[in-house]
């Protein structure tokens, strides 16, 4: 229970950083999705359950920062979070550099799924904002990984789950 505590502090934490996040350090127009990478990096550290559930969290505060159908938030978090949680334990997804990689393609799902369940009024706007969110990904997601792997060391897999 303790990991879902630190798990459950954390996502808060990143929506008030995502919220709060300084204008000068938007990429293209846009500001990176915490809470996907929070919930990919849980997935890929936990597995597919614990990825799901971080992901329906990360969905539903990602609607309190950004504008959009709830409904779209959700279900693209909670995929890739479920997805980011199949592939732990295979190819290699427990080093860093491949969990980037992973957050990077998750952040490209999660935008090409918000893109077919509710598209924006100007779809060329994410020919912009996409790739900077994707960027973001690839650079911050290696810090939160490494973060949710410092829980993992404190609070280990237990066999049952």
């Amino acid at each position: 229970m303790r990991p879902a505590l630190a798990y459950a502090v954390l996502m808060y934490l990143l929506t008030a950083l995502q919220a709060a996040w300084p204008s000068f350090a938007f990429v293209g127009g846009t500001k990176p999705d915490l809470l996907i990478i929070a919930a990919i990096g849980i997935g890929l550290s936990r597995g597919p359950v614990p990825g799901l559930v971080a992901g329906l969290a990360a969905g539903f505060l990602a609607s309190v920062v950004e504008t959009g159908p709830i409904g779209a938030l959700v279900v693209s978090s909670m995929g890739v979070g479920y997805l980011s949680g199949r592939l732990r334990g295979r190819l290699y997804a427990e080093s860093v550099p491949v969990a980037a990689l992973v957050c990077a393609l998750g952040a490209l799902l999660a935008e090409i799924v918000r893109l077919l369940i509710a598209p924006p009024p100007d779809p060329a706007s994410l020919l912009v904002s996409g790739p900077a969110r994707v960027g973001f990904a690839l650079v911050l997601g290696p810090v939160l990984y490494l973060l949710l792997k410092a829980v993992n060391r404190r609070w280990p897999l237990r066999p049952e789950e």
